[in-house]
């Protein structure tokens, strides 16, 4: 499925509360658009998560392992700054 198509389909979706990705393949980024979105759980190889219009959001799980066992994310872990903080972008547009 392309990018596109799915989040299009997630922000199709307004009643969507809870969304499970498991074993996510094939997206460096992720862009979340829900606005009654209260719980999102992510396994997969995924670089970045942006969030808008998320404000019910109240818990994320993330499955970071295959993130921090990658070997492209090996050298950044050991380095001197980490880019998971970056994991993470919450922009919020009303």
């Amino acid at each position: 499925m392309a990018q596109d198509a799915f989040e299009n389909l997630i922000s199709g979706c307004p009643l969507l509360e809870t969304l499970k990705l498991i074993e996510i393949e094939g997206f460096s980024q992720i862009n979340i658009d829900s606005p009654s979105l209260k719980f999102l759980k992510i396994f997969g190889d995924v670089e970045v998560i942006s969030f808008v219009n998320s404000f019910q959001l109240a818990t994320v799980v993330v499955d970071l392992g295959s993130y921090l066992n990658s070997e492209g994310n090996q050298g950044r872990l050991h380095g001197s700054s980490s880019n998971l903080l970056k994991f993470f972008d919450l922009t919020y547009k009303a």
